[in-house]
């Protein structure tokens, strides 16, 4: 396949709800530079990369925050926005990225999905309960007795008290995952000790049922 670069700036129409966009640039930029005009008109609901990692608004607890990191050439993500619009791609913006810590993988809490999942929900954590954890803990997110999505607790969720899990449903297909209408089910393991224990979260905004994206 070959082309031509595109020119800028660069028009991606996108209709009300769930859109799949590409990103037309080579350089790397922090993914809310990319959507602040969207924030700024009011339109954007929540946006998903591969991996089901979000930026989303988490309101008093944080506003907008960004989880998936910079926009990468050659990636593709899912938009949600409350109103047809458009999106522009610009040859250049201020200067900045964003650098994510890497996460580790868990060790005790195994999730059941293969790869990079489907149909990802978000279930983000606020207000840790810091004199309960320490780094290195697992938190863990179970449809009945699978694993769907697990992340080991940082120090950098320890400071901000608020830790994001993604869960991965299942594809119809045979590979594991949460169903829609099921109960979640949050669980913690203790790396000190090797105990494990199911958690009762309250619930601050949206549902103790799975519902995709």
């Amino acid at each position: 396949i070959c082309g031509v670069p595109v020119k800028y700036p660069y028009a991606i129409p996108m209709n009300s709800g769930w859109n799949i966009i590409g990103y037309p640039q080579t350089k790397a930029i922090d993914g809310l530079k990319v959507l602040q005009q969207l924030i700024d008109r009011g339109v954007l609901i929540k946006v998903q990369d591969e991996l089901g990692n979000s930026i989303e608004d988490w309101g008093i607890f944080g506003g907008w925050q960004n989880n998936i990191g910079n926009f990468m050439a050659g990636e593709g993500y899912k938009v949600k926005v409350s109103a047809k619009d458009t999106l522009w791609i610009y040859d250049n913006y201020p200067k900045s990225t964003t650098i994510l810590s890497d996460l580790i993988t868990t060790i005790h809490f195994q999730p059941e999905f293969e790869g990079n999942g489907v149909d990802h929900m978000n279930i983000n954590l606020v207000g840790l309960p810091v004199n309960m954890l320490r780094a290195g803990d697992e938190l863990a997110v179970f449809d009945n007795e699978t694993c769907v999505g697990a992340v080991t607790i940082l120090p950098q969720h320890l400071k901000n008290q608020s830790v994001p899990i993604v869960a991965s449903a299942t594809d119809n297909q045979g590979m594991a995952g949460f169903t829609e209408g099921s109960q979640i089910t949050l669980k913690l393991w203790k790396s000190m000790n090797n105990q494990e224990f199911s958690l009762e979260p309250e619930i601050v905004k949206g549902t103790d049922i799975f519902t995709k994206h």
